[in-house]
């Protein structure tokens, strides 16, 4: 629970460049939230990639992404590397199998999850975020 930990949450929903706040009064938010903690922490393994500004600044402004900031760090365990990874944000493109993260700055080697993002999309579908037609 968010709150238990004194721990706030924001939501953002980008879209090529237009950036949507998601409120936590909107009935999907925790579970948008837990959508994506939950691909975080059942992640099938990690990239070798590098994660510059200019990927981050792309994704926010090519592609459709929903990003969580945490007011502080927040530990999450993941199960493939029984690691815990104290974070403060993440960034999960739609459509990617991608989970970017890190605390103050995003890091590299980014998790990567086989399931996807169908859980997260189809929270945002029923918020009215994204329409079921939309496709990258």
């Amino acid at each position: 629970n968010a709150f238990s930990s004194g721990i706030k949450v924001k939501i953002a929903f980008y879209q090529q460049g237009k950036k949507v706040i998601i409120k936590n009064r909107e009935p999907y938010f925790y579970k948008l939230q837990s959508a994506c903690e939950e691909m975080l922490v059942s992640s099938d393994g990690a990239l070798l990639e590098a994660i510059l500004k200019e990927h981050i600044s792309r994704i926010k402004n090519e592609d459709r992404a929903v990003e969580i900031t945490y007011s502080k760090p927040k530990e999450f365990k993941i199960k493939f590397s029984q690691s815990i990874i104290k974070i403060d944000r993440i960034l999960i493109p739609l459509g990617a199998n991608k989970i970017i993260y890190g605390n103050k700055l995003y890091s590299s080697g980014p998790f990567f999850n086989r399931k996807g993002t169908y859980k997260i999309e189809e929270c945002l579908t029923i918020m009215g975020i994204i329409s079921k037609e939309a496709k990258p």
